[in-house]
């Protein structure tokens, strides 16, 4: 049952998302990108996991975030992990970002449905993890938990961090 309503709402969550605008995954990618950045201890020696965004699926742009780390914060470990290198490398990370289909209020993700941040997230139990997703992939009822299901620590949207 949970599995069926997990993977409506996917669909649902996607076609919201294939609605949005360009201009605006883009200038709310920056907002969450800006709030992400204020929101992070910065410290040297930082090891933080960043995923590549699938832009054709209009994730949040973390591609600001790569080059502020790669410019500003350049004393800090940077392990980018993209579609096709899902596997997580055998270190533990400070810092670990999420990519979200949807979210709700007590910090459940909704993913893609492969298990794969619920897996890396379980292994990274000293990581500090911030999920990013648009406002409007919100889910107001809720979304459907499974018991390997793992929370990010904080929601970060262009209107909002969650978890503070």
């Amino acid at each position: 049952m949970v599995h069926t309503e997990k993977q409506q709402l996917r669909s649902d969550l996607l076609a919201r998302r294939y609605q949005l605008s360009q201009t605006y995954v883009q200038s709310a990618s920056f907002a969450i990108i800006r709030k992400l950045i204020d929101v992070i201890k910065w410290r040297d020696g930082l090891a933080v996991h960043v995923y590549q965004p699938m832009l054709e699926k209009n994730e949040v742009d973390t591609r600001p975030l790569l080059k502020y780390l790669r410019s500003v914060q350049q004393n800090v470990a940077l392990y980018v992990a993209s579609q096709d290198d899902r596997q997580p490398p055998g270190i533990q990370f400070d810092v670990v970002i999420v990519p979200m289909l949807g979210f709700d209020r007590a910090r459940n993700r909704l993913g893609y449905g492969m298990g794969y941040y619920d897996k890396f997230l379980a292994q990274q139990k000293a990581a500090v993890s911030y999920g990013l997703c648009f406002a409007a992939c919100e889910i107001g009822q809720g979304v459907p938990r499974e018991p390997h299901d793992m929370r990010p620590d904080y929601i970060i949207t262009e209107a909002q961090v969650i978890g503070f």
